[in-house]
């Protein structure tokens, strides 16, 4: 990581620029799994096949809500990451802070002497 250069006069800043080796790829989303089943226009069909179809669309209903379920958790884990890492770059950031206004501090009072 590049730390800015950082004077002590005046208004402390921080430029932070990650490496291309922190830099971390996003991973492809996954497309959904589940096979919709095939509604067929008849005239008339057997209550066999319309309480097949029926299960059919079922299964298809529980595995997209399964997919949907997934996506709602992986959005959820990564806005968590996401503020921790904001979090630790704010963190990182309020210690250069410190430190360069103790730095200031110690230059201002020695330099009366």
């Amino acid at each position: 990581m590049f730390i800015g250069r950082i004077r002590t006069a005046g208004i402390v800043s921080l430029l932070i620029v990650p490496c291309a080796a922190q830099a971390q790829a996003l991973s492809a989303v996954p497309p959904p799994a589940c096979i919709a089943p095939k509604v067929f226009e008849r005239i008339s069909a057997p209550a066999e096949d319309i309480a097949h179809l029926e299960q059919q669309a079922d299964d298809y209903g529980r595995c997209m809500k399964a997919y949907i379920d997934a996506r709602q958790a992986a959005v959820e884990g990564a806005e968590a990451q996401a503020k921790a890492e904001a979090d630790a770059g704010n963190a990182a950031a309020h210690q250069v802070n410190d430190l360069y206004a103790a730095v200031k501090a110690y230059a201002a009072k020695h330099a009366k002497d």
